[in-house]
């Protein structure tokens, strides 16, 4: 919740040598829970793993720019996950300048699957220096794909 995710702030900055032996952090939120996410990235801003599981409706479109603040984070998972379009799931992953592997877990994606199929095959390109996307498309259900 966001009150222990507080207490874990207040942990790290009263004790920062905690910081640097932390070499994964999962963030999981309520449905409808904000989670200050730009706090957690200004203190852990080399952790390598990163897993979030949040409900990304209670954010603005420009909070994508926050994950900037996680400068190290080479490896990214995203689980549970609804996301309104595949523009938001482009963002999230640009924004982690240095991630090389993307694990899409429980995703749900609203857009029908011919539509994956077309744009896949556009020569999308991934973000620079991402060198793997771990997925398993499910099916298309009321016009979301699901991976799991």
């Amino acid at each position: 919740s966001a009150i222990d995710l507080h207490r874990f702030l207040a942990l790290l900055r009263t004790q920062q040598h905690i910081a640097k032996c932390i070499g994964e952090i999962t963030v999981l939120s309520a449905a409808h829970e904000y989670m200050p996410l730009g706090l957690l990235g200004g203190l852990l801003p080399n952790i390598p793993t990163l897993t979030l599981s949040i409900d990304v409706d209670v954010y603005p479109p420009t909070y994508t720019t926050t994950f900037l603040q996680f400068r190290g984070v080479r490896c990214l998972q995203l689980r549970d996950m609804h996301l309104p379009n595949e523009l938001v799931l482009w963002r999230i992953a640009k924004a982690f300048v240095h991630l090389e592997y993307l694990t899409l877990h429980g995703l749900r994606l609203k857009m029908r699957l011919p539509t994956v199929t077309a744009r896949c095959s556009q020569a999308t390109r991934l973000p620079e220096g991402l060198n793997a996307i771990q997925l398993q498309v499910r099916s298309s259900v009321d016009g979301y794909l699901s991976c799991e």
